[in-house]
């Protein structure tokens, strides 16, 4: 009786250490993010509490944190957002139960929809393939401008003047056989103002500070670009400057039109490959001022960048490997602050196919949505900003347009 009596108690002594062993484990593996690593590179890097007074000429690089802020497990109220599935549109706040509103776009056959903005609390915007359509909540609809051609593709971005539409088309007498126009609807009285027309694939940016001239990004027939055009909005779209601004697939303004970030590769050595970095121009000057971000993990990529509302922070999705590699892994969501140059890590997030498509007005949740075609579902993730917490949802398939509507 002793014998088997002194054998369950070495068993439950036995348990109770492989226990603690194991949460020992675990709280020393979730203590702390992992440690950088980055290939070696070829520019000096200039500290920060080191810079000389007069800065205005000097390229300065900084290396990106992997800091996390720390986040908190607690319930938050969703956001309201809309989004497009096949010809109906809806909007929603729970997650589950009915949606707040449903609009049926099927009685415009305008062709396959290219993008839709909210105009207000009870309008949209929605750019076809054939014209541009105002609908309402109420189930009204209303074209606003139809298109002599098909487009390739088309893009609406909203601004203090109203909502920028650019459409490309097909033209074998341009250089790319690509054109482009570029519109401004106007709300107030429900109008449309052409900008220009272009032979070339411009996409835009949005306006320079003193709202009176637009940026354009051209595109060749590659991702990689090396310059920005400035144009005159009141005067049929003139080019009245071009900036010098580099880099490839990715450029985004910021709101307040003072910052430029784009997506580039840069040159290390002939030994080793291309480095991807992330590039921030300051256009307060007249020749715009580079910032070149290292990234970390490397060999790494910044995918889908996206400014927050008061422009003084860049997030930005950490993929793996060259940014034209099919296969990557994603390794965060990360936040550039654009004072410090310090970036942290906002919250570790997969699946890898995502990428960041609205953030709310008051900068405080960013949305995201799965790229890759599925035939289960579209997923959808929403990022508390301040906290870190996410939530997900799986929408079914057929979602093309999913943003916030405020």
């Amino acid at each position: 009786m002793k014998i088997r009596l002194y054998s369950q108690l070495f068993t439950l002594l036995g348990l109770f250490i492989c226990f603690v062993i194991v949460v020992n484990a675990y709280q020393t593996h979730t203590a702390e993010a992992p440690a950088l690593t980055s290939a070696p590179i070829a520019t000096t890097i200039i500290p920060l509490t080191t810079m000389p007074t007069d800065t205005s000429a000097i390229t300065a690089t900084f290396i990106l944190s992997e800091t996390a802020i720390a986040t908190t497990a607690f319930d938050i109220t969703l956001p309201t957002f809309f989004y497009i599935k096949n010809t109906n549109l809806f909007v929603r706040q729970k997650l589950d139960g009915p949606p707040l509103h449903q609009i049926a776009l099927s009685k415009v056959d305008m062709g396959t929809i290219l993008d839709a903005m909210q105009i207000d609390n009870h309008h949209f915007l929605i750019l076809y393939e054939q014209g541009l359509v105002r609908f309402g909540l109420d189930n009204s609809e209303e074209i606003i401008a139809q298109f002599d051609t098909s487009t390739i593709s088309g893009e609406l971005v909203t601004t203090t003047k109203g909502i920028l539409y650019s459409i490309t088309v097909s033209d074998s007498s341009a250089p790319f056989s690509r054109s482009t126009q570029v519109g401004l609807y106007i709300p107030n009285d429900n109008s449309i103002q052409t900008i220009l027309y272009s032979k070339q694939n411009l996409h835009i940016l949005g306006l320079t500070a003193d709202q009176h001239n637009m940026y354009l990004l051209p595109w060749g027939q590659d991702p990689s670009f090396g310059h920005i055009q400035v144009v005159d909005m009141d005067n049929e779209g003139v080019l009245v400057d071009e900036l010098s601004v580099g880099g490839n697939v990715f450029a985004t303004l910021s709101p307040n039109s003072l910052y430029i970030s784009t997506t580039d590769h840069r040159f290390v050595s002939i030994d080793d490959p291309l480095e991807n970095v992330l590039n921030l121009y300051e256009l307060a000057s007249e020749t715009p001022k580079l910032n070149v971000i290292e990234l970390p993990k490397s060999p790494s990529h910044a995918w889908s960048p996206i400014w927050a509302p008061d422009s003084q922070s860049l997030y930005f999705l950490i993929r793996s490997k060259d940014i034209y590699d099919n296969y990557q892994i994603l390794y965060g969501l990360f936040r550039l602050d654009v004072n410090s140059k310090k970036p942290l890590l906002v919250t570790k997030i997969g699946p890898t196919a995502l990428k960041i498509v609205s953030i709310t007005r008051n900068g405080e949740w960013l949305l995201l949505k799965s790229t890759e075609q599925s035939l289960i579902a579209t997923i959808a993730k929403f990022v508390h900003l301040s906290s870190g917490v996410t939530k997900s949802y799986s929408l079914s398939t057929g979602i093309t347009i999913i943003k916030w509507f405020e």
